[in-house]
């Protein structure tokens, strides 16, 4: 087990008091037991309405919307510039500092929607989609919104406040399926996944923001400087992961179209719901242990082994039953709309 006096003189007092009555150990997997009590709850739901939607769309609806997602995922890398990394693992940031990145995350949020709207047309055109165009800046606007949420997110992940962030995953998580499957229902056609995406960024905001505010100041580089240099070594490598993970999805919106992508798309993600949901629950609360242990290679080395141990024990059992029922489950449940 390790210390529960581990040195935390630069963290903040709730994680002091935490650290202080107890060890990092019961506090991972409380973390864990709430963020997968609230995340699997969600998905009995999300996963009911995501069989019903996919039969009431048709794959060029998950096509243009696919084609969007390109874009959208790799430039929310830039929007965020890995301020919130940054809060939670730099643990000298005075709370001024905080402040200034605040300012800049929404700043640079804004940006993201502007620069989005600007090379919309551009990609409306690259696709052959016209009705791309507007679909990309609408949900440009989750840059803008996102912005508001990334610092005081990134706080209560830092003060481990695992409990109220499952609570606010899990409302994100029920809110969007619940938007998806009335606009679907009511015949808003690719609009249902748009603004249920939209609303995946707009609730946990909302959400955040009551719980846990910050404020403003204006951004001083000099002052800032180490934060934004951390927060452009993790962009480098969340670009070079983007880049590698949507290279096929690229390829085949140009040559194939909307529809064989969208059958492609809607069965990449569902094969990879279970590794998505099962690393959701880790990441989720690992990046405010190791930012605590940093210092620590053995502890460091133990969490991590550790982790990854379960999660392969999980997952690999996981992929292998989806690999083997998914001609029966795709005929059955995906038939009628063409995906089979």
């Amino acid at each position: 087990m390790l210390d529960p006096d581990i040195a935390v003189s630069e963290a903040s007092p709730e994680l002091l008091k935490k650290t202080a009555v107890g060890n990092l150990d019961s506090v991972l997997l409380r973390g864990v037991a709430w963020t997968a009590a609230v995340k699997w709850l969600t998905q009995v739901f999300a996963w009911g309405t995501t069989v019903v939607v996919a039969r009431l769309l048709l794959p060029s609806d998950y096509g243009l919307v696919g084609m969007a997602a390109v874009y959208i995922n790799l430039f929310t890398l830039f929007s965020e510039f890995g301020i919130g990394t940054a809060v939670v693992t730099l643990q000298d940031l005075q709370e001024d500092q905080i402040s200034q990145l605040n300012s800049l995350s929404v700043f640079v949020g804004l940006i993201g929607f502007l620069v989005s709207s600007a090379v919309a047309f551009p990609l409306g055109k690259f696709f052959r989609a016209p009705g791309l165009p507007l679909v990309v800046v609408v949900l440009s606007v989750g840059f803008v919104v996102s912005g508001l949420r990334t610092v005081p997110f990134s706080l209560l992940q830092k003060e481990m406040r695992f409990k109220l962030l499952a609570v606010i995953e899990g409302m994100q998580g029920f809110v969007q399926a619940l938007v998806t499957l009335l606009l679907a229902f009511f015949g808003f056609r690719y609009w249902a996944l748009v603004l249920g995406i939209l609303s995946f960024s707009v609730t946990p905001t909302v959400l955040t923001l009551i719980w846990r505010r910050h404020r403003f100041a204006v951004p001083h580089m000099a002052s800032i400087r180490r934060a934004v240099h951390y927060g452009r070594h993790i962009l480098v490598g969340r670009l070079s992961w983007a880049v590698s993970n949507d290279s096929d999805f690229i390829v085949a919106g140009r040559v194939l179209g909307e529809a064989p992508l969208g059958a492609y798309t809607l069965a990449w993600t569902l094969a990879h719901t279970p590794l998505e949901k099962l690393t959701t629950l880790v990441n989720r609360v690992t990046p405010s242990f190791f930012a605590q242990i940093q210092t620590q290679p053995q502890a460091l080395r133990r969490y991590f082994r550790n982790i990854t141990g379960v999660v392969a024990l999980v997952y690999f059992p996981a992929t292998f039953g989806l690999a083997l029922v998914a001609p029966e489950f795709v005929s059955v449940v995906l038939a009628p709309n063409g995906l089979a």
